[in-house]
C-alpha cells in the first residue's frame, strides 16, 4: 500500500485555505472576500465541491456574484461603491448566520 504525499503545491494550498479561514473568523478579511478565495483553492487540497462547508462559502459567492470584489474596485466609480456599501454590510451579516461554522468546519479538516 502506498501513500501520497502532498507535494508543495498542494501543501502551500492548504496553508493558504487556512490561513484564510482564521482570517475570515477573525474578521481581518470578509467573509465575501474570502468565500471567493476559497472556492478557488479547495480543490486543490482535495476538499469536494460537494464538501457541505464548501457548500455554504459557494452560496455566499453565488448570492454576491453581482457584487464586485477588492481586487477590481479600483474599476468601479466612488459613486457605485458607496451606493454598494450598505449591501456588503448586509451581505457580511447575512454570511456571519453560517459562514463562521462552515470556517471553523474547515480549520478542523485542514488541521487534521
Amino acid at each position: 500500500m502506498t501513500t501520497s504525499t502532498p507535494s508543495l503545491y498542494q501543501q502551500q494550498a492548504r496553508q493558504q485555505l487556512l490561513a484564510l479561514c482564521q482570517a475570515m473568523l477573525t474578521g481581518e478579511l470578509s467573509f465575501f472576500e474570502g468565500s471567493l478565495q476559497v472556492c478557488v483553492l479547495h480543490g486543490m487540497v482535495g476538499i469536494a465541491d460537494s464538501d457541505p462547508d464548501v457548500q455554504a462559502l459557494a452560496l455566499i459567492v453565488s448570492e454576491t456574484d453581482h457584487l464586485p470584489p477588492q481586487a477590481i474596485q479600483h474599476r468601479w466609480s466612488a459613486a457605485a461603491l458607496v451606493r454598494l456599501q450598505p449591501e456588503f454590510v448586509k451581505t457580511e451579516e447575512w454570511a456571519r448566520g453560517f459562514a463562521d461554522q462552515a470556517c471553523r468546519n474547515l480549520v478542523v479538516k485542514l488541521s487534521g
